[in-house]
């Protein structure tokens, strides 16, 4: 099982069991937890990289990609995506409950 502690923000200190990794070994800077709304669960994706956006653009890219992309004739409503990245795609952002630098724990045993 892998974990997640959040350092900074509202859930500070919070620690998550992770659903995925996104580029792992990509980047060697920082980590991000990025928790995605998807009805009653929230699917928590580690991704590595430097900034919002760098984040934004791996995590599209990864195969977790189809939770927040949306192709840019999906909606003619502007206001629809927060974020236009990712190759010209805009990006719903609506869906990101968690967003915040973490450290990760890869190789801890499930305590009972």
């Amino acid at each position: 099982m892998i974990t997640a502690t959040i350092l900074e923000g509202q859930f500070k200190g919070q620690t998550f069991e992770v659903d995925g990794l996104a580029n792992r070994g990509d980047w060697f800077h920082d980590t991000w937890i990025v928790g995605i709304g998807m009805g009653f669960e929230t699917a928590m994706i580690v991704v590595e990289g430097d900034n919002e956006t760098d984040i934004i653009d791996a995590l599209t890219d990864s195969k977790y990609g189809h939770l927040i992309k949306v192709e840019d004739d999906f909606y003619d409503d502007p206001d629809y995506a927060e974020y236009s990245g990712n190759n010209g795609h805009l990006i719903n952002t609506d869906e990101i409950r968690i967003f915040a630098r973490c450290k990760v724990h890869y190789f801890e045993k499930r305590v009972k």
